[in-house]
């Protein structure tokens, strides 16, 4: 198994509050929407012509993130 470069993401989460669910284009370049409520962030997604997001969810201010 190959394990891929771990990237910092806080910059993209920057003024995303804790516990939301993001939704980010497939080159993890944009945050398409984001909302506490998996299924809101989902359909605002899916409103701005993208149906296959990356999800992932904003973790509290003491956690980190790892992307593989």
């Amino acid at each position: 198994m190959q394990i891929e470069k771990v990237r910092d993401m806080s910059k993209i989460f920057e003024g995303i509050p804790a516990g939301s669910w993001v939704m980010l284009s497939r080159d993890d370049e944009r945050v398409l929407a984001y909302s506490p409520d998996f299924d809101t962030a989902v359909r605002m997604a899916s409103e701005k012509g993208d149906d296959d997001p990356v999800i992932t969810r904003v973790p509290p201010s003491d956690g980190g993130m790892l992307f593989l």
